[in-house]
């Protein structure tokens, strides 16, 4: 059956990670697992993990904080942790509509998609909707699903953006790794 990783980095409080993990507890489709992974030690965070005991909630952690949104640890568990046919890279802040996951995998296995975009509500403009399209310079890694063979390839090393998101998608299409695109026209993401 296919499965969804998230890879949600993280720091210092737990409490930022509700809205991410709830949602997807939420979830009408259970194929789902999510990585937590502390930017920078902090045992509060892992015994909040640990507290939810479900087998999907993954935590890791970096001795020391790697960086700016923890663009390195995104990249250190996609490269080395996930093991799902499609991979999620966003925000603990997040908020997944109770139905994205099924909405998602129904779509992805519809199309056999490289890559799979929705909308979402983004405070950063007011909570206004983000509407995604592969043109704009920008797409939130909430936004998006991979095949995780091919974001493995996408990986950037030294990322020099703060999330590298829009780079990701940028040399995605430079080198052609996105054959089939699809997009659902539905707001599926809320952002904290």
């Amino acid at each position: 059956m296919n499965k969804i990783t998230f890879i949600a980095p993280s720091f210092n409080e737990e409490s930022f990670n509700r809205p991410l993990v709830d949602s997807l507890i939420c979830q009408t489709n259970p194929n789902w697992k999510v990585i937590i992974y502390n930017n920078g030690q902090n045992s509060n965070l892992k015994e909040w993990a640990k507290n939810y005991n479900d087998s999907r909630i993954i935590y890791l952690e970096s001795e020391n904080n790697t960086g700016y949104w923890g663009t390195y640890n995104r990249i250190d568990a996609l490269q080395n942790s996930v093991d799902t046919k499609y991979v999620i890279q966003t925000s603990v802040q997040d908020y997944f509509l109770s139905w994205a996951v099924e909405l998602v995998l129904n779509r992805l296995k519809e199309t056999n998609a490289d890559i799979c975009m929705w909308d979402s509500i983004n405070h950063l403009a007011g909570y206004e909707p983000l509407i995604v399209s592969l043109k704009q310079n920008y797409i939130d890694w909430g936004n998006f699903c991979l095949k995780t063979s091919i974001a493995k390839k996408l990986s950037i090393p030294k990322p020099e953006e703060y999330c590298a998101d829009w780079l990701t998608l940028e040399k995605g299409l430079q080198l052609n790794l996105f054959k089939v695109k699809t997009k659902i026209a539905n707001i599926l993401t809320i952002h904290n």
